[in-house]
């Protein structure tokens, strides 16, 4: 099975002469080497359970904090700040904010250490989805706004899932009269800003549905759905050009994200009394139980996935063709489905919330790819 990969944006081979350039085209070149988009991982943790994994590492300077930011560092520190003074002095101008975090492989720790540093984040191009144990995500987005950014900005992108807006602690469990005013102040500002929110929908099912799993009782192998990688650096390629087949208009939608989009809509009436102008995407994607750091884990998934089809099924079993597997997600407009009430909704809500096959094929998502070094 093919790997998706789009049309590179140029040569990648070193170019001897590039120290003799003139200045305006050096840094040109740095700026856009760290022009990358990416989706960051966040996680505010409350303080007993951040002092527990690193108080033997932890200084005594930090005891009196609320949280501790843990970051899932994979790719997040550019290449660009290790290359010459030059590329990191451009480097720190481009990502103002420097926010002090514990770096690991990924937000959620098991046994893997974790590094103190910092997360370097450009507010205009740079996405968090920021999860929390802790009930302090108003004093973060507070202290990411009035400390760590210079310019007083903060967060203006924002990528959530139905955990981090709804369940206990998340964005809309926050109590305006239990925040103090400063914080309630940049709490409401931080709403009132955001200029795009994706509702990330991860789905465990839906590339290999078996049939004592699928709701028509009959197997189906959807190659079109993207899968989801552990790179935060992503790119959209504009609307997918792959041949889809049947992999849109019989898609296998787990869950609503009707209630993603919902739960935001409350949100703004219940902080500022009203909608915001933000733009509203739902990112929907496969996520694997195996993670996907490299190319090399691509390519195991993929030969895993296949091994497991043909084990388990049958001459009978539906395919939606042989679509390139591309590992990023798709990207569709929120009124897609949602809000309940958008007139222009074009998915009706289910209202038992079981699994169900949907016809998206009207609705064609553009296509988000993300990075897979090769090791």
């Amino acid at each position: 099975m093919q790997i998706f990969k789009p049309a590179s944006s140029g040569p990648r081979d070193g170019f001897q002469l590039f120290r003799v350039l003139p200045a305006e085209i050096r840094l040109a070149v740095w700026n856009q080497a760290l022009s990358n988009r990416r989706v960051i991982n966040v996680l505010v943790r409350g303080r007993v359970l951040m002092d527990g994994f690193i108080d033997s590492e932890r200084p005594g300077s930090h005891s009196n904090e609320k949280y501790g930011v843990v970051v899932d560092g994979y790719q997040t520190v550019s290449k660009v700040f290790r290359i010459c003074r030059e590329s990191r002095k451009v480097a720190l101008e481009f990502y103002r904010v420097r926010l002090p975090c514990w770096l690991h492989k990924d937000t959620w720790l098991n046994n893997d250490p974790l590094k103190q540093g910092f997360l370097y984040f450009n507010p205009d191009i740079d996405f968090l989805s920021i999860s929390n144990d802790s009930g302090h995500v108003a004093e973060f987005l507070h202290d990411l706004r009035v400390i760590h950014d210079p310019e007083n900005v903060g967060l203006l992108n924002l990528a959530t899932d139905i955990n981090n807006l709804k369940f206990i602690e998340g964005l809309c469990d926050i109590k305006l009269d239990t925040l103090s005013a400063p914080v309630r102040k940049s709490f409401k500002a931080t709403i009132s800003q955001i200029r795009q929110v994706f509702f990330i929908q991860v789905q465990m099912a839906g590339r290999l549905v078996f049939s004592y799993e699928s709701p028509t009782g009959q197997s189906y192998r959807n190659t079109a759905v993207p899968v989801q990688a552990k790179s935060p650096i992503y790119d959209i390629v504009g609307p997918d050009p792959r041949e889809l087949g049947t992999g849109l208009s019989k898609f296998l939608l787990l869950e609503d994200p009707c209630d993603m989009i919902n739960a935001w809509q409350e949100l703004c009436q219940s902080v500022l009394g009203d909608s915001t102008s933000a733009e509203l995407s739902v990112l929907m994607t496969y996520g694997s139980l195996d993670d996907m750091y490299t190319r090399q884990d691509a390519e195991a998934l993929l030969r895993k996935e296949i091994d497991d089809w043909e084990e388990t099924e049958n001459s009978a079993a539906e395919s939606s063709g042989e679509t390139p597997v591309a590992f990023g997600s798709w990207l569709f407009p929120a009124h897609v489905f949602g809000p309940d009430s958008d007139p222009h909704k074009a998915f009706s809500t289910r209202k038992d919330n079981r699994p169900c096959y949907v016809d998206l094929s009207e609705h064609k998502p553009r296509l988000v790819v993300q990075s897979l070094p090769s090791s």
